[in-house]
């Protein structure tokens, strides 16, 4: 009688043994398996009390083998039996357990000291609101949640929702990046030069309005002037009449001669200053492609222009040498500056990064600014397809593309953090292959730890354990356990889980946590109950 309840016990041991096994291989698995079978050897007769006792437990263990047969859960099977605690094969504590197996495993070679919650916990901090578990996670964490995404259950489509609004998010969230790191504060384009061009003419119009109804006696020089520049009178007079204004200075007979009759010795002041913006547009018309600079013919349109320039300021003077006519450039010059700088800054990202810095070198605090807010339109653009998000995001991969930010950027510190959201947001990237593709061998090894046979060798196991046979107990256990099912119940807890993001994502870790720490506390009761009941008996 003895022995049989011995034979029993090892069947019970055995079990137990297979159902608390931390190993993560077949081997350990078995080796738990043996030392639960000795001790149930040892306590079976005791606990067991005779032959009436032996025989209901081995009843108990075919029953255990007959649920399993019948598609129940070998473990909740054993759960019932009170060999485990039921307590903690509910879904959410073996979803708990699973997910804290995956992130141990990503752990690693870290040192006993580290928590890798601890470590998980920090990480999804740091990657913000949009991370989940699975993400913070490393590869074993996100492939545990891409097997749940390709087997049946809700995860597929929690993980397909969670990638739609992730990546319909994800321009918004880098252009924030870019409007942090470039200081513009909400400022668009559009408007920026729209409100410059208000202000400039808000600016200057006293003092234009002052040049329009002044007339200059054409002296010597003026008039040297004047023929020098005859043959842009055509261009210049094009310009005035696209403005809706006059220009008068061809009218009569062609040169300066005729334009200058003995009784009209005087030029409109408003149509010499039409007659110098033509000059610059010729001059900047005259720029040899290859080095960037004027040639010959546009240096000599620049020096005409100059000349004009300094003429007309001298004659537009008072008695303490300040030149209305200056003033009223000055004004509008200093806002055409800053809207040349705001367009420069829009054309950055077809730059290289060397051109970038020559067209910010020397530039004032204003211009720099008006810069970036053009900087920051080019950037937008780009960010807004999803090509471009993919340029930057493989930055730390792609030289130019970073060395062309960081000329936008300018200083380091704003450069620094926009680069680290963008690494962030790389990061987030890679969930975006759950439950999609062809990774067969990946999956497969997944699937090791989410077999979804039913049990067959529990019956077998119990078999051994009434006759006796160790070896063949601890064979058919191990292969029981390694065909464990996961039900659909628990794969969705998994799912939900994993998937969580924000505050209800590091709740569910701190949930993880507590469950796998109760369930090892539990553990741990039951071996010092076990080892004192034994103790008292001897």
């Amino acid at each position: 009688m003895i022995g049989q309840a011995a034979k029993v016990g090892a069947g019970y041991g055995a079990v137990a043994g297979a159902g608390d096994s931390k190993a993560r291989d077949a081997m350990g698995i078995s080796k738990d398996i043996a030392a639960g079978a000795l001790g149930g050897a040892v306590l079976g007769p005791v606990v067991a009390g005779g032959v009436g006792a032996a025989g209901a437990a081995a009843k108990g263990l075919t029953g255990i083998a007959t649920k399993a047969a019948e598609g129940t859960r070998f473990a909740d099977a054993v759960a019932n039996q009170g060999i485990i605690p039921a307590a903690s094969q509910s879904a959410k504590a073996e979803a708990a357990q699973k997910i804290a197996q995956a992130i141990e495993r990503d752990a690693g070679g870290r040192g006993v000291l580290t928590n890798p919650m601890d470590v998980i916990a920090a990480r999804q901090s740091k990657l913000g609101p949009e991370a989940t578990i699975a993400d913070a996670g490393g590869q074993n964490t996100r492939q545990l949640l891409d097997t749940l995404a390709t087997l049946p259950g809700k995860t597929k489509d929690v993980a397909e929702r969670l990638i739609h609004t992730r990546q319909a998010g994800r321009a918004d969230r880098l252009i924030g990046a870019a409007e942090s790191g470039l200081g513009t504060n909400g400022a668009r384009l559009p408007q920026t030069l729209e409100a410059l061009d208000s202000a400039r003419k808000e600016a200057a119009g006293p003092l234009y309005d002052r040049v329009r109804q002044t007339t200059l006696a054409v002296d010597p020089v003026l008039e040297s002037l004047l023929e020098r520049s005859s043959n842009s009178f055509g261009f210049a007079k094009r310009i005035a009449e696209a403005n809706g204004q006059k220009f008068t200075l061809l009218e009569g007979s062609p040169g300066v001669d005729a334009l200058m009759r003995p009784q009209q010795k005087v030029a409109p002041l408003s149509q010499l200053d039409t007659l110098k913006r033509s000059l610059y547009d010729l001059e900047q018309s005259h720029v040899n492609p290859e080095t960037g600079r004027l040639n010959e013919l546009g240096n000599a349109y620049k020096d005409l222009r100059r000349d004009l320039v300094a003429k007309i300021d001298s004659m537009t003077a008072d008695q303490s040498g300040v030149s209305f006519y200056k003033q009223a450039r000055d004004a509008y010059a200093g806002l055409t500056e800053l809207r040349a700088a705001a367009n420069l800054g829009n054309q950055a990202m077809s730059k290289d990064a060397w051109k970038i810095s020559q067209m910010t070198d020397g530039m004032s605090d204003s211009e720099l600014q008006a810069f970036r807010i053009g900087a920051f339109e080019s950037l937008r653009k780009k960010l807004g397809v999803e090509s471009g998000q993919t340029q930057v995001l493989k930055m730390w991969r792609d030289t130019a593309t970073a060395e062309k930010l960081r000329e936008l950027f300018g200083d380091q510190k704003s450069f620094r953090q926009f680069a680290a959201d963008v690494t962030k947001e790389a990061r987030l990237k890679r969930l975006e292959s759950v439950g999609r593709g062809s990774q067969t061998a990946s999956r497969a090894a997944g699937l090791g730890d989410l077999d979804m046979s039913v049990v067959t060798e529990a019956g077998n196991a119990a078999r051994s354990a009434a006759t006796g046979n160790v070896s063949g107990l601890v064979n058919a256990a191990t292969k029981a356990w390694n065909r464990v099912a996961t039900p659909e119940p628990v794969r969705d807890e998994m799912g939900r889980l994993l998937t969580a993001k924000g505050e209800q994502g590091a709740k569910n870790l701190t949930e993880i946590r507590g469950i796998v720490q109760q369930i090892l506390e539990e553990r741990a009761k039951r071996a010092a109950q076990a080892g004192a009941f034994s103790g008292s008996q001897q």
